[in-house]
């Protein structure tokens, strides 16, 4: 069997200038070059057979699989090639042992050289093709963000975003063409930034206010106190039991969608959200002054990825998404159609979570889970809280609740 020649994918950073001596080496070594229309613009000169990458990649990609058995192929993309690159479909697509790496500076390393700011505590996001969602996510843990950038998801549109979640204190530096003929570096007020016009290609740099920073990254956490999520006398899940049931959902993935069902407070789906900030939280409450405690805590916490569903499950939960998670702190007399409804709905691998507080409400929900199949273990919880009250120790005995968790394997 024919074997290919080695195929080379070259970081050529942001410009001619951030070309490594091995990798102009590698290019000058190569029969073909595939690159961007704009990265074969940047560097004319080259003698080589050019030629444009392909639209969709997958063309690019047969292209340079059958090249490769005839010729030396090189793949030049700017910035670093597996930093947000085509580098990484290549590697994917025709394996690792056909492929060459020769790393180069990334945009993001450039463009915190220029400013002069160390960046080791900095998240680097790309919104290109992908919307805001990962602009949520890093605004909620980092002080400074690095932005690759697109036409619809640009600099402009990032400060509007940012403007509407309140955070007037981020300063934002907009570098345009680095490393270009044409490049520019200039830093903004969040409101001068949106009537502003950019010049493509451009990455933006965010630097958050201290106090925004620690505003985002501390206000929501494991198992908040009762009294923070409402002032009126109202069922809430106790923080213990919080803790356990967000530990027994697994919320290990990111972009999960869950289903909170008998929101209440929508202290679940409240702390759920630290966990799941590019997923989506149904929260399904039929009680409307119940909604609208839920609604102040969406407020209260800025939190923006939970959906209000009001209305009586199991109905309630009819045109819903198919959930990966379910946690059912709610249901009465109705639990059984709500189990029945949520499994047949809850995804392959999905977990579920069942609070009670009834031991017949504790049967009915093992039932449900043997008749339809359910792997499930129950555990109970008992809180007893102490207080220090001058004389001694005080203690208060709380009722047991049982949680049962279900998998669906």
């Amino acid at each position: 069997m024919k074997r290919s020649l080695p195929i080379h994918i070259v970081g050529t950073g942001g410009a001619r200038c951030h070309i490594s001596w091995e990798a102009l080496e590698v290019i000058d070594s190569c029969d073909v070059l595939f690159a961007s229309e704009r990265l074969r613009e940047r560097l004319k000169g080259l003698k080589q057979d050019f030629r444009v990458l392909k639209r969709p990649i997958s063309d690019a990609i047969k292209e340079i699989d059958q090249l490769s058995y005839k010729k030396r192929v090189g793949v030049l993309v700017s910035g670093d090639p597996l930093f947000f690159s085509i580098g990484k479909n290549l590697v994917e697509k025709l394996g690792r042992d056909r492929c060459v790496i020769h790393p180069g500076v990334s945009i993001a390393q450039a463009a915190f050289a220029k400013l002069k700011l160390p960046w080791d505590d900095a998240g680097i996001i790309s919104l290109h093709g992908r919307g805001l969602k990962p602009l949520e996510y890093a605004i909620t843990r980092y002080k400074k963000i690095g932005v690759y950038t697109d036409p619809q998801h640009n600099p402009a549109t990032i400060a509007e975003y940012l403007l509407s979640r309140e955070f007037e204190c981020a300063s934002m530096c907009v570098l345009e063409d680095i490393g270009g003929e044409n490049e520019k570096v200039r830093w903004f007020s969040l409101g001068e930034a949106v009537t502003e016009k950019f010049r493509e290609p451009n990455f933006v740099v965010l630097v958050m206010d201290a106090d925004d920073a620690t505003f985002c990254r501390r206000r929501i956490w494991f198992g908040m106190p009762e009294e923070v999520y409402t002032d009126e006398k109202m069922p809430i899940t106790k923080r213990e039991v919080r803790a356990v049931v967000l530990s027994r959902l697994e919320l290990m993935d990111i972009d999960l969608c869950m289903w909170d069902i008998g929101a209440g407070t929508g202290s679940i789906a409240v702390e759920a959200s630290r966990f799941i900030p590019l997923g989506e939280i149904y929260a399904v409450e039929k009680d409307p002054q119940r909604i609208q405690v839920i609604r102040q805590n969406l407020l209260k916490f800025d939190v923006r990825n939970v959906i209000i569903v009001e209305g009586e499950a199991p109905g309630a939960l009819e045109l819903l998404p198919r959930p990966d998670r379910i946690f059912v702190g709610g249901g009465g007399k109705g639990i059984g159609p709500i189990l029945n409804k949520s499994v047949a709905a809850l995804k392959q691998g999905g977990k579920i979570v069942v609070s009670c507080v009834m031991l017949s409400s504790l049967g009915t929900v093992c039932n449900v889970m043997e008749e339809v199949g359910l792997t499930f273990e129950v555990v109970e919880i008992q809180v007893n809280r102490s207080r220090n009250i001058g004389e001694g120790l005080f203690l208060k005995a709380q009722n047991p609740v049982w949680l049962v968790v279900g998998g669906k394997n």
